[in-house]
């Protein structure tokens, strides 16, 4: 079985409200992949996440591993 690292994630839908985020990884066969949010204001004044950038590709995923978002909103309130 032929398995990859992590490379990139496309952020296609960055959610509102966020003022911090972590993302995790889980399944996909492998292991150790990390990464980093980036939370922009959009222009009507809300804040999503409109990038993630990977720090650490991990191995051994044989498909796309899901993706976790956790972060704090505008009013303090945290949660995945």
């Amino acid at each position: 079985m032929t398995t990859y690292p992590v490379d990139h994630v496309n952020v296609t839908a960055g959610g509102t409200g966020y003022t911090s985020a972590t993302v995790s990884f889980s399944g996909g066969g492998g292991s150790n992949a990390a990464a980093t949010a980036t939370i922009g204001q959009t222009p009507t004044g809300t804040y999503s996440v409109n990038a993630i950038t990977v720090n650490t590709t991990g191995s051994g995923y044989s498909f796309d591993p899901p993706i976790t978002i956790c972060g704090t909103d505008t009013a303090g309130m945290s949660g995945c």
